[in-house]
């Protein structure tokens, strides 16, 4: 059986950090607690909650026809709607996508800016690389050069 033991040191006034140091078999680890986290969190659950609600509703959709769609229960709609309960990452994903929202807006109900909404796309290249130029090109296409070539010679001859 391991033996815990927890010391709690700060400031008592709510929103404060405290310090908490948990010992477990010799071995210290330490975390901070912040009320004004938690109530933060809490308040962007809600609003989350809230979100899915009503993006639900405008697209005209059943907790039953949005769950079959993200491959879970109809009851984990519902509890994601009432709070008692969020959706992991990649569902967050696959909600706001299939929604037609920004993760912004179905997460803090922020709607995008319409500088943000203008903006083109970006196509991003995976880490580590770079658009190629035109050398780089040549060096590893150097052989279509001579389909280039042929085609360019077929229309002088098309014109003599």
């Amino acid at each position: 059986m391991a033996t815990y033991l927890a010391t709690v040191t700060g400031a008592t006034s709510p929103g404060k950090v405290l310090d908490v140091l948990v010992c477990s078999l010799g071995s210290p680890v330490g975390f901070a607690y912040d009320k004004s986290k938690v109530r933060e969190m809490s308040e962007m659950e809600n609003v989350f909650s809230q979100q899915l609600v009503k993006l639900r509703r405008q697209q005209n959709l059943s907790q039953e026809q949005l769950a079959h769609e993200l491959f879970v229960t109809r009851q984990s709609i519902s509890k994601w709607e009432q709070g008692e309960t969020t959706p992991d990452l990649d569902t967050v994903v696959k909600l706001a996508n299939l929604l037609q929202v920004d993760l912004n807006e179905l997460i803090a109900g922020q709607r995008p800016t319409a500088s943000e909404q203008k903006a083109e796309p970006r196509t991003t290249l995976p880490e580590g690389q770079r658009p190629m130029n035109s050398w780089e090109f040549l060096d590893k296409n150097w052989w279509m050069i001579f389909p280039f070539l042929a085609a360019l010679g077929w229309v002088v001859a098309m014109f003599h």
